[in-house]
């Protein structure tokens, strides 16, 4: 069960719309967040889909009408990308017995002693991928 979320202060909520609003496809046409600082929660204005679980504090608070922004694909190639590098992980997992929760850090961890053994400096490979991915997404 899960009721209507309203942050309990302004750093709360900048956080909440930085995890979800500032991600959200429909971020430009939205008019959640103008109508959560206009109406109270209890008023039946304020947005529906701002919730949290009953159970706990925060309780999971969520956007139920997020839609996920996928970066531009200038050359049609990032779906590929991803698939590779999701089959990396699968084999990773397969190899070490992990969840697919810690895998990515796991393998990230994996790398940095890799680059450690093989004179690589992570945070320039790091680096030089961020630059990669740009150019891949055309940012």
């Amino acid at each position: 069960m899960s009721k209507k979320y309203r942050p309990s202060n302004g750093t709360e909520g900048e956080a909440f719309q930085s995890q979800w609003c500032d991600r959200c496809a429909k971020q430009a046409d939205c008019e959640i967040v103008a109508k959560t600082m206009m109406y109270s929660v209890d008023e039946p204005e304020y947005p529906e889909e701002w919730r949290r679980d009953d159970e706990g504090w925060p309780g999971n608070p969520r956007c139920e009408a997020f839609e996920k922004q996928i970066p531009p694909d200038p050359d049609g190639l990032n779906g590929g990308r991803a698939e590779l590098a999701d089959n990396a992980l699968i084999s990773y997992q397969c190899n070490t017995g992990c969840d697919r929760e810690d895998a990515l850090a796991d393998l990230l961890a994996g790398l940095m002693h890799l680059c450690d053994r093989d004179e690589f400096t992570f945070s320039q490979e790091v680096a030089r991928a961020a630059r990669n991915y740009r150019q891949e997404t055309g940012q």
